[in-house]
């Protein structure tokens, strides 16, 4: 799985990659981001707006987090629930330091 944080003008977005015919992320659902003191945050899916010409494959998601990040305290590791169309939802940890790079990038 692999994640990219993308700033635009209006959104900050994480975009997380899966292996193809391997992972199909259920965007109807939002991603669910719980800290490790059990606060739990939820942000859009917004992968129809990858592309406006081309359909994102099954295996792409991207979620607006420009609202969260300032709700995260960058010294508090996440765990990110992924909800998949098919199965169980697959759950990252995120180390605190990723969360403090994010919050410098969206800085600027």
């Amino acid at each position: 799985m692999a994640a990219i944080i993308w700033i635009g003008s209006a959104i900050v977005s994480l975009r997380l990659v899966g292996f193809p015919s391997g992972v199909e992320f259920d965007r109807t659902q939002p991603l669910t981001l719980i800290t490790s003191m059990g606060q739990t945050l939820t942000a859009k899916d917004i992968s129809s707006e990858i592309s406006q010409d081309t359909p994102t494959p099954a295996n792409v998601a991207e979620y607006d987090i420009k609202s969260v990040l300032p709700q995260l305290q960058a010294e508090i590791p996440l765990h990110l629930t992924l909800p998949m169309v098919t199965g169980s939802p697959i759950e990252l940890q995120i180390p605190s330091t990723a969360i403090q790079e994010w919050q410098k990038i969206s800085a600027r």
